[in-house]
């Protein structure tokens, strides 16, 4: 039977009727480390996984007329300072494989992040988060960003 593909890059679609196969595999960790310490994680690999967030949201190479290959992962040390603060600090990387990739096209994006979160009583939480993300693109410039985010979260 014959499969029609949608490829979405920068706003342009673009339609062929080539099947791309998708797999992956995913490995997951949580490993408390002690009472107030825990380590989280995740590992994964696969092949034509925009519809999953991976490869940086690039599934297939129209151009190449294959599957993008993509890896990455993400791990998490969280710490509860007392019962109502908490900090976490991580890191995480999406990476396609560059033979995929047409020049221009994202390479890798990698993250670290800090952030704290305080537990006003039992339904209010508050938290604020600094991130530094860097996207690189295969012959071209990296490009880095800055992000601070806050969030008030309500339990009903």
């Amino acid at each position: 039977s014959e499969v029609t593909d949608t490829v979405v890059s920068n706003k342009i679609v673009a339609q062929d009727s080539k099947t791309y196969n998708s797999w992956s595999f995913q490995g997951n960790a949580y490993l408390p480390l002690a009472k107030f310490l825990t380590l989280q994680g995740s590992i994964w690999t696969g092949e034509n996984l925009d519809t999953y967030y991976g490869g940086i949201g690039q599934g297939i190479n129209k151009t190449l007329e294959k599957g993008i290959r993509a890896q990455g992962g993400w791990a998490q040390l969280l710490v509860d300072l007392t019962s109502a603060w908490s900090v976490n600090v991580g890191y995480g990387i999406d990476d396609p494989d560059n033979e995929d990739l047409n020049d221009g096209d994202r390479s890798r994006n990698q993250n670290i992040f800090a952030n704290t979160y305080y537990a006003v009583n039992s339904a209010i939480t508050l938290g604020v988060e600094y991130t530094y993300m860097t996207t690189s693109y295969k012959a071209q410039n990296d490009s880095p960003n800055n992000r601070v985010q806050g969030m008030a979260m309500y339990k009903f």
